[in-house]
C-alpha cells in the first residue's frame, strides 16, 4: 500500500471571535456542556475529531496546520474519513 500526505498552513482571523456563547466561566473556568475545552483546530478530518463546538476569543488569528494522508489500495485511494476516491 503506499500512501501520499497533503499538507497546508493557512491563518484565518476571527475579528467577531466564533461560539461566544461557549466562553468558559465562573471562578474554575468551567466549560460549558456541549462546547470543547479543546485548544487543538483543524479543517481536515482527523483520527481523533473535536466535535463539540470550540470557543474563539474576538480578534484571535489562528494559524491551521494541516496534514491529509490518502492510502492507495487495490480499489483506489482511502481519506482519512474512510471513503475511498
Amino acid at each position: 500500500m503506499r500512501a501520499s500526505n497533503i499538507s497546508s498552513r493557512r491563518r484565518w482571523s476571527f475579528p467577531k471571535g466564533a461560539n461566544l456563547d461557549c466562553k468558559p466561566e465562573g471562578p474554575d473556568n468551567a466549560v460549558k456542556a456541549g462546547c470543547s475545552a479543546s485548544a487543538y483546530y483543524s479543517t481536515t478530518i482527523q483520527n481523533k475529531m473535536v466535535k463539540e463546538r470550540q470557543y474563539i476569543e474576538p480578534g484571535k488569528v489562528i494559524e491551521f496546520k494541516d496534514e491529509t494522508r490518502f492510502d492507495q489500495s487495490d480499489k483506489g485511494w482511502r481519506g482519512q474519513d474512510g471513503n475511498m476516491y
